[in-house]
């Protein structure tokens, strides 16, 4: 649906499919433009070229560092894909609210699934959490009208994951929406698929501190990993008790510095624009903050287990 012209930093999509063709027949293009600001909180803009297939960004910041035509990263590519998705799918079930006769587009009359594959990929937690939102949103709004529509979502993501858990399962259990849950995993034989209950839980902040100390490894820790750094500490510090993820570090002799760039990495309203590379002070205090919390709860790593 999408490619690069890597030469010209043009970002290209096929006029013939479905959802641009929606796209372009309703005059949705304004609305995708805005789902995808909304969804970066930066001043990037996508120009739209619906006649040529042909999308550009520029970073319009109002000053002397505003810039034309240039190359998005992997993860505002894949909030823009999301958005093109998110806005057919808003559209159809403005859409499908109104009396049949009366629909402008008639496409939508006769779905029955909806299919979302991994939209997360290469986004942080916050963006993360957004669009597992807009998702949840989505299917609330779909089973309370009765159009008796079914979302298949399959992902790789533990947090995401356990987002649309998380909220869909309360549903389940005033028997208000049906949700199967399942995790594939592989086994000698091929593929096994096991249903999620609440006694096969699926542990994110494990599963991102393995990550992280994987990076560590191969020396490639960048700014990303404070914000998943920060997720995974506020997740202890509440199954502990603490008022904050800070009160872990009580014996940790630079907790103040670590508080000041955990805070300063992780909530950065412009994330986009700044480098992600860490300073050499930043990389050694976040070093040592992770060994020092790996040995006060003993954590251990399945790389280290061999």
């Amino acid at each position: 649906m999408f490619y690069w012209d890597n030469e010209n930093k043009i970002f290209n999509f096929n006029k013939n499919n479905i959802f641009f063709k929606i796209i372009e027949e309703e005059g949705l293009d304004n609305r995708l433009i805005n789902n995808f600001k909304n969804l970066i909180d930066s001043k990037l803009e996508p120009d739209i070229n619906c006649d040529t297939g042909k999308i550009t960004f520029k970073l319009a910041t109002g000053d002397n560092e505003s810039q034309d035509n240039i190359k998005i990263s992997r993860g505002e590519e894949t909030l823009f894909k999301w958005a093109t998705f998110y806005t057919v799918l808003e559209y159809a079930i403005e859409i499908l609210k109104e009396k049949k006769e009366d629909r402008s587009i008639n496409l939508f009359d006769n779905i029955k699934y909806i299919l979302v594959d991994d939209p997360i990929s290469s986004i942080d937690d916050y963006r993360v959490y957004t669009v597992s939102v807009q998702i949840i949103e989505s299917i609330n709004y779909i089973h309370e009208s009765n159009f008796g529509i079914k979302f298949l979502i399959t992902t790789h993501h533990a947090l995401f994951y356990n987002l649309l858990y998380g909220k869909l399962k309360n549903r389940n259990k005033k028997n208000d929406i049906k949700s199967l849950f399942y995790i594939m995993s592989k086994t000698d034989e091929g593929v096994l698929l096991n249903q999620h209950t609440d006694e096969f839980p699926i542990a994110y902040h494990l599963t991102a501190m393995e990550e992280i100390n994987q990076a560590l490894i191969n020396d490639t820790i960048e700014k990303k990993y404070y914000n998943m750094f920060r997720s995974v500490l506020e997740k202890f510090a509440s199954f502990l008790g603490h008022q904050h993820w800070s009160d872990m570090f009580e014996r940790f002799e630079r907790k103040e510095e670590l508080k000041k760039i955990v805070n300063m990495n992780s909530h950065g309203k412009y994330v986009e624009l700044e480098s992600r590379y860490l300073t050499n002070e930043q990389l050694e205090i976040f070093k040592d903050s992770f060994i020092y919390l790996k040995n006060k709860f003993e954590i251990k790593f399945k790389s280290e287990e061999q």
